[in-house]
């Protein structure tokens, strides 16, 4: 499938990723998928409460894209530390700057490493975590100019 191939429509529809509001599938998010073919739903831990909750949303969501010409993204902004978007039974990994300040690099990306596998066999294929984080400073003194 090549983008040229696709409606107007569906092109339109592929710039689009939607959030929801519930922790299941309205009737609005059905017609979303079905009839205006988005791009993508962005899930957070309001949708599900448990691992197999969330397993059985993503499958009902790219069950309903089945007969869409371009796979649904199904993303979420997991980071670890305090950005944790998973339930509560998934250890929540530290937050890669945490890590990198009590090891090293080398342990920023296996963790980094371990949340992707894990989104992935959950049936995540897009994940919002930062590649780039900038530290801040509290005191705006600190920072000489």
């Amino acid at each position: 499938m090549e983008i040229k191939d696709l409606s107007i429509q569906e092109k339109i529809g592929q710039m689009i990723i939607i959030g929801m509001e519930k922790n299941y599938i309205t009737p609005h998010i059905k017609t979303m998928i079905t009839k205006y073919k988005i791009g993508g739903v962005i899930l957070y831990k309001k949708n599900f409460h448990t691992y197999q909750e969330m397993i059985q949303l993503i499958e009902k969501l790219k069950e309903l894209n089945k007969s869409n010409r371009i796979s649904l993204w199904i993303a979420i902004d997991q980071e670890g530390g305090r950005v944790n978007r998973m339930p509560e039974e998934i250890l929540n990994l530290p937050s890669a700057y945490q890590i990198a300040t009590k090891t090293s690099i080398k342990e920023v990306e296996k963790s980094a490493e371990i949340i992707g596998k894990l989104l992935k066999q959950s049936g995540y294929n897009l994940n919002f975590a930062p590649v780039l984080d900038i530290k801040r400073f509290q005191d705006r003194h600190a920072i000489r100019r």
